[in-house]
């Protein structure tokens, strides 16, 4: 039985324990599946009720598993920010997800999202419920110093401004490729939507020539960490060690863990040249939950005598 979480079920809550296979976007970087938090649960679902929902899947006074859900940066775009099931429990993950497609459709979600682990299993887990692969995005951290603590930060960066939409877009059109675009967003708003929310220790950076908008950086500052992403337009000349210079500096002695699209080999090869190791991978999922139109059709029009 699957049904709405309320108060009543917080004790059932208490007790289920387990991996929780959709990835924090903050905390991916980490390694493996964090263990399900039953009072960080509670306590965030607390806070945030009125923009999000989750469910609960057991019989009698045994909770077996658990999904919630909420918007990104707008109505459009959810995501799943908890799954709780038993690895090879597909049946109840497949109806906690399909809850949670249902309750943001309603809403008018046009995508759910869903990050998990680069796993195959677990992939494989979510298909039968609509999910798909989007995107896959590589995990660098920095084990020890890098050589770059002396470098000099690239000029022209500044604070992003709600002006900056517009020009980040098409940064972003000109950066990812085509069936990535077609999973996040292929228009303005979609796109917009798709975005995680800016928390408390959010920076957003944008780097700007005499030219136009050249880059975007945004880092997610953590008391112990940083989670760091960075978009470059294609042919710019500058260093991009002086960005990753930049990024060190802002998060000062925090462990830097940044995310890096596979897509982005040159990206991947100055971390790597620079001292960042990879420690793993997450998978980017995505349901459509608004029809297509794939291609232009033409119709006959009435007409009037």
């Amino acid at each position: 039985m699957i049904r709405p979480v309320t108060i009543a079920d917080a004790v059932r809550i208490a007790a289920l324990g387990g991996p929780d296979w959709a990835i924090n976007p903050w905390g991916a970087a980490w390694g493996g599946h964090r263990l399900f938090s039953p009072a960080g649960f509670l306590w965030d679902y607390l806070r945030t009720r009125p923009r999000g929902a989750a469910w609960v899947a057991g019989n009698g006074l045994k909770a077996t598993g658990l999904a919630s859900a909420r918007p990104r940066s707008g109505p459009t775009a959810w995501v799943v920010d908890h799954l709780v099931t038993p690895r090879h429990a597909e049946g109840p993950c497949c109806e906690l997800l399909e809850k949670a497609a249902v309750h943001a459709g309603r809403r008018g979600a046009e995508r759910l999202f869903l990050q998990l682990l680069d796993d195959g299993q677990l992939v494989e887990m979510v298909r039968p419920s609509g999910f798909v692969p989007c995107a896959q995005v590589l995990l660098f951290t920095l084990p020890g110093q890098s050589p770059l603590l002396g470098m000099e930060p690239v000029s022209g960066l500044r604070q992003r401004e709600p002006g900056d939409d517009l020009p980040l877009f098409r940064l972003y059109n000109a950066t990812t490729p085509a069936d990535v675009r077609s999973g996040i967003g292929v228009t303005l708003e979609q796109w917009k939507d798709a975005q995680e929310p800016r928390r408390r220790g959010t920076r957003e950076m944008v780097l700007e020539e005499r030219d136009g908008v050249k880059g975007w950086m945004r880092l997610d500052i953590h008391q112990r960490w940083t989670t760091v992403r960075l978009s470059i337009q294609p042919g710019w000349e500058g260093d991009l060690r002086s960005l990753v210079a930049m990024a060190q500096k802002e998060s000062r002695a925090r462990v830097l863990w940044w995310e890096v699209p596979e897509s982005d080999g040159s990206l991947r090869l100055v971390l790597e040249r620079v001292g960042f190791e990879a420690t793993g991978s997450y998978r980017l999922m995505v349901k459509f939950l608004a029809a297509r139109v794939k291609e232009p059709a033409l119709t006959t029009a009435p007409t009037t005598g």
